[in-house]
């Protein structure tokens, strides 16, 4: 079964069972992949959200970021 054959049934299924599926892979590929510091995590996003908050201006549209990731290519 192709790529594009599995998904479409992946995502029919409920939220906790593709989750699921995403924790076999990350534990399948583990030490492929550094490890995720939560807390770092949460704290950076926080910290992101914030600034965001306090310099609208500086957001960008979906638009604009697809824009700059394509050019990227």
């Amino acid at each position: 079964m192709t790529t594009a054959e599995i998904l479409p049934h992946i995502f029919q299924l409920s939220s906790p069972d593709q989750f699921m599926i995403v924790e076999a892979i990350r534990n399948h590929l583990v030490g492929g992949l550094a490890p995720v510091d939560e807390e770092e995590f949460k704290r950076e996003l926080e910290r992101r959200m914030a600034d965001a908050r306090a310099n609208p201006a500086d957001d960008l549209s979906r638009e604009d970021v697809k824009r700059r990731l394509q050019k990227r290519r």
